[in-house]
């Protein structure tokens, strides 16, 4: 649904504008540091992928995404139309997976 613009199997579930308002930089050039896997800015619920932290990530800019407690996270890619989703139950958490399976995720991908 995210991924489709709020829209899913055609039909509309949140606003075109509300998906868009929750996933655009809503803090400016604030600096903020999310960690490589939720991008480098922060909309309304995510965090975002701007142009600026493409060097972070392999996401795309206007990629956007969460994790949870246990390390759990999901990011949707809209460039290149990719949902990606990893259930963990890890804490403490001593090293992370996360940045490897996104990377691997992408590297997986057929340009």
């Amino acid at each position: 649904m995210l991924l489709g613009g709020g829209e899913l199997n055609g039909v509309r579930i949140l606003k075109a504008e509300t998906v868009k308002a929750m996933t655009t930089n809503q803090i400016t050039e604030f600096p903020l540091t999310l960690g490589s896997i939720h991008g480098d800015r922060f909309g309304l619920g995510f965090g975002v992928v701007t142009p600026g932290g493409k060097e972070k990530t392999p996401m795309s800019p206007g990629s956007f995404g969460w994790g949870g407690f246990f390390h759990t996270i999901f990011w949707v890619d809209p460039a290149k139309k990719v949902v990606g989703v990893l259930m963990t139950q890890t804490y403490p958490a001593a090293t992370s997976i996360q940045p490897d399976f996104i990377k691997a995720a992408y590297e997986a991908l057929e340009d």
